[in-house]
């Protein structure tokens, strides 16, 4: 067994290593027949040894050649500062080591040799620093009582991807190498307590780490107020504390979890623990993405929360990445589209998100509020169509795009305490479904037609909805009713491709002034409004077709109507009219005209040079002229009086036969200057003229002999 020594003296090593090599064997194993108590610790460091002796590696065979001696004892070896390149591949009868360090040696592998349980059983600590180790071959059953692993300054790239398999490890330091990554299988060693990752090559930490983390921000500490007041997620941190199961492993899409594959596999849903990491070091790694520098610039605890989140994520389809001093929203999260239902980044500090998050096709929640989020990409408006809970309150957007129309499952949209320059207060404060169908609205008007029907819009409010309309030049029509409009601001001049504008049931004083600059109109309805007047601007615009002015407060029209001659339909019912302007008989292509419900007491002569009408109601007025009689006949009969009328006091000649008259007309003493009179063919009682009651007035007599307006 001195056959190794042996050799090596022959290589110029001073001889007293070999005296060296035998007084460390007598100590560690002992000797029966010199009577000496084995101290169970080979010490053989800096002894020249090209590779482990055989006797040190088969402690059964090294047994059997002492007779007297148990060499199976040993408890712990250090073969440090030995140029040793490699290890046997077999190692046997290790039952009481419990230390093995091969510091500053040559190796460039550890063998699976030294985690086989049934000969090395009890090794706990294994230190190999300052080797040029590269690969370590980890197996089911390995290595499962080591506790300490020091493999500091050494050539690892890559880890063994079964590194979670050493359950019982409290401590791994790995500094210096040049490791990219952690494995995934790591969230397995929940025994792990401090992990050292100093100055590797490191480019993320992965989540898996989470789930051993036992350090977290305390939660008095967390700026929750605000969340929680908009029932936001509890701290999972606190609520899953270290030593807690797992919960179950949720199925994907496809019913098979992917990262359980990428994993290595689940013996079973929630079979694991949380960790009891204390001290996690990975200082050095310049290129380390993840956790992102913003979060690794504050305490362990805030990196270990995030690594959590993420780990947690998989299996509760919720990401809780809120107060962590943000400025992007990581890349991780992409990773958990096939799954993820919740995600709140909310108390952060994103400017915006990136487009890429249309991945997230099966999100639900989604908060963003207290954040500094200046714009949102399209994207979550057209992919993220499952959204019900979407919260950017207190931010500094302006504008929303307006694909957020599409999101038609929202039950709670909240947009508040934002500086917007297309949604008004009103807008906001009306809810989630009028919110979305005014940004749906907004979007459709790309195709000509803007619709905002009840949505509880005000005057201030219309100049929110012209800021937020994409192109005004496109827009022909227009429905602003059931809103609360009292005026139309200025700023909507800019559609001048209007041709159809309706206000309907709104709270309009007037018309604006501006109107005719809409040369194209021919749709004009403003039903159920506060109107008191038309302006006069109104003949300003020839080409109406339809002006509905029903249920308002009018008292008179203008004699600017005359130049409405392309009118087809005036409806002036449930107003306030005392006279119809005479200037009505320029309206030739006129076809319906209803005047019901006012204060009417004549109709004009004039109205008989509408050839065109067809449809004539005054029901509701006082009418005094035509006569009852008359009126029976419906609108034809009354045209036919009104223009024997208009020809009398124009010709002088009054033919006002065969119109079923019961007496003749009181309005005709008012014509002095008529040189024929025609009462043929009537029902006449008597010749003498017979006064309404009440009786004409000056105003009825201007009405029917002309001036006085």
């Amino acid at each position: 067994w001195m056959d190794e020594v042996l050799a090596a003296a022959a290589e110029d090593v001073p001889p007293e290593a070999t005296l060296v090599y035998l007084k460390n064997w007598i100590r560690a194993r002992g000797s029966v027949p010199m009577k000496k108590t084995g101290t169970g610790v080979l010490d053989l460091r800096a002894l020249g040894l090209g590779h482990m002796p055989k006797e040190v590696s088969d402690l059964q065979w090294s047994g059997h050649q002492h007779r007297h001696d148990d060499m199976t004892n040993l408890a712990h070896i250090r073969l440090d500062h030995n140029p040793i390149a490699e290890l046997p591949p077999v190692i046997k009868a290790w039952y009481c080591v419990k230390s093995l360090s091969l510091n500053n040696c040559m190796l460039r592998s550890v063998p699976p040799a030294l985690g086989i349980m049934e000969h090395v059983a009890c090794l706990e600590r294994f230190e190999a620093c300052d080797n040029g180790i590269r690969t370590m071959q980890v197996a089911p059953g390995t290595f499962t009582a080591l506790k300490h692993l020091y493999l500091d300054r050494n050539d690892f790239t890559v880890l063994p991807l079964e590194l979670g398999w050493m359950s019982s490890l409290e401590v791994l330091s790995l500094k210096e190498n040049k490791i990219l990554h952690v494995p995934a299988s790591s969230w397995r060693m929940r025994n792990l307590r401090k992990l050292h990752l100093d100055k590797n090559h490191v480019q993320r930490l992965c989540p898996e780490l989470g789930a051993l983390g036992s350090r977290f921000p305390d939660p008095s500490t967390v700026n929750m107020e605000s969340h929680l007041e908009k029932e936001g997620p509890e701290l999972d941190y606190v609520t899953r504390p270290p030593g807690s199961g797992i919960p179950q492993m949720p199925p994907d899409q496809k019913r098979v979890s992917a990262w359980r594959k990428h994993c290595g596999g689940l013996e079973g849903d929630g079979e694991s623990e949380y960790g009891v990491l204390e001290e996690l070091t990975f200082s050095g790694n310049l290129a380390i993405w993840s956790p992102p520098p913003e979060v690794l610039e504050q305490e362990l605890p805030y990196s270990m929360r995030y690594l959590r989140s993420l780990f947690d994520a998989r299996h509760t389809h919720s990401l809780d990445l809120h107060d962590m001093k943000l400025l992007r929203m990581p890349p991780e999260v992409l990773e958990l589209a096939w799954s993820l239902l919740h995600l709140y980044l909310n108390n952060n500090e994103l400017t915006t998100l990136p487009i890429c998050v249309e991945e997230l096709s099966c999100l639900q929640t989604l908060h963003l509020h207290h954040n500094r989020i200046t714009r949102l990409p399209p994207t979550v408006g057209l992919c993220l169509t499952e959204l019900t809970d979407l919260d950017i309150t207190y931010n500094e957007m302006t504008r929303l795009p307006l694909e957020f129309g599409n999101l038609k499952k929202l039950k709670k949209f909240e947009v508040g305490n934002n500086p917007w320059d297309m949604i008004a207060d009103e807008t906001v404060g009306q809810g989630t479904k009028s919110l979305i169908r005014f940004l749906q609205a907004v979007k459709d008007s790309v195709h000509g037609i803007l619709d905002v029907q009840d949505m509880a819009i005000s005057s201030y409010g219309l100049t929110f909805v012209k800021r937020a309309i994409p192109d005004a030049s496109k827009i022909y029509d227009v429905n602003m009713d059931d809103n609360v409009i009292k005026m139309i601001p200025k700023s909507l001049h800019v559609l001048t491709a209007v041709v159809s504008l309706s206000i309907n049931r709104n709270k309009l004083r007037e018309l604006p002034e501006w109107l005719p600059v809409y040369d194209n109109l021919q749709v004009l309805q403003c039903s159920t409004n506060h109107l008191t007047s038309v302006m006069d601007e109104i003949g300003d615009i020839p080409t109406l077709v339809r002006l509905t002015l029903d249920s308002n407060f009018i008292k008179q029209i203008p004699n600017t109507f005359s130049s409405l001659t392309n009118l087809e339909t005036l409806r002036l019912d449930s107003n306030q009219l005392e006279c119809l302007n005479p200037a009505i008989g320029f309206l030739e292509k006129l076809r319906k005209l209803t005047l019901d419900m006012n204060e009417l007491t004549c109709l004009p002569p004039e109205i008989a040079l509408c050839t065109s009408l067809r449809e004539l109601s005054f029901e509701g007025n006082a009418i005094k002229s035509p006569p009852r009689e008359v009126i029976l006949n419906g609108p034809p009969g009354v045209l036919r009086y009104q223009a024997r009328l208009l020809a009398g006091k124009t010709q002088l000649d009054m033919q006002l036969n065969e119109l079923g008259l019961y007496h003749v007309p009181f309005e005709i003493t008012y014509m002095s200057n008529i040189t024929r009179l025609n009462l043929d063919n009537n029902r006449l009682r008597d010749l003498w003229p017979v006064a309404p009651l009440p009786p004409f007035c000056e105003r009825d007599k201007a009405v029917i002999v002309g001036g006085g307006y």
